[in-house]
C-alpha cells in the first residue's frame, strides 16, 4: 500500500522519472499473463495479438504495472470459470490494449469515480481495495501522453483499455 501511495504521489507531482525504451506491448502483455496463470487457476486467460508490431516508447516497468493492475482486477472480479482476454490492437497512430472480463460489470455512476484516488466499487462482493490501483493506472498512462478508460455494463463484464502512441515501424 505504501509503495502504491508513493507512486501515485510522484506521478501526481510529475516527479516520477520515466525510463522510456521501445516496448512491444504484445510481448509485455504475454509476460504479464504468464506471471498470472497460476493465480488465475480455473480462469481462462487469453492474449489476442494484432497482425502487426505493437511498438511504443514507454517505461516497461510502469506500463507493466498498469497491465498487472488491470489483469489483477479482472481476475478478482471474474467468476471462477470466467474468461479474461487481453487484446492488443489499435490503428496507425495508437496501440490499444484492452483487458476484458466476465465479471459483474460496473454501474455508470461508479465508472465516473473508479479512476479517482480512493475510488472503490460499492458492493463489489470482495474485500475492498484502497482505491489507488486504477488511479496509478490513469496517472501512469497519462504520464506517457496516453489515455485510459472503461466500458462496462452491469451483468456483462468490463473492458478496461488504454492507448499509447505507436512508434513508426
Amino acid at each position: 500500500m505504501t509503495h502504491e501511495m508513493l507512486a501515485v504521489s510522484k506521478l501526481e507531482a510529475g516527479k516520477m522519472p520515466l525510463h522510456r525504451k521501445e516496448v512491444d506491448l504484445v510481448v509485455l502483455a504475454g509476460q504479464i499473463l504468464a506471471e498470472h496463470e497460476i493465480i488465475g487457476e480455473g480462469k481462462t486467460l487469453v492474449l489476442r495479438p494484432p497482425g502487426v508490431p505493437a511498438l511504443v516508447s514507454a517505461d516497461p516497468e510502469l506500463i507493466g504495472r498498469v497491465l498487472q493492475n488491470l489483469l489483477g482486477n479482472a481476475l478478482a472480479f471474474s467468476p471462477d470459470d470466467g474468461r479474461i482476454t487481453i487484446t492488443v490492437g489499435g490503428d496507425t497512430d495508437w496501440v490499444r490494449v484492452e483487458v476484458a472480463d466476465e465479471g459483474p460489470g460496473i454501474p455508470a455512476e461508479q465508472q465516473a469515480v473508479i479512476f479517482n484516488k480512493f475510488g472503490t466499487l460499492a458492493k463489489s462482493g470482495r474485500r475492498p481495495g484502497i482505491g489507488l490501483g486504477l488511479t496509478f493506472c490513469k496517472l501512469a498512462v497519462e504520464a506517457h501522453e496516453g489515455r485510459i478508460s472503461v466500458h462496462s455494463e452491469p451483468g456483462r463484464g468490463s473492458t478496461f483499455w488504454f492507448e499509447l502512441k505507436r512508434l513508426p515501424v
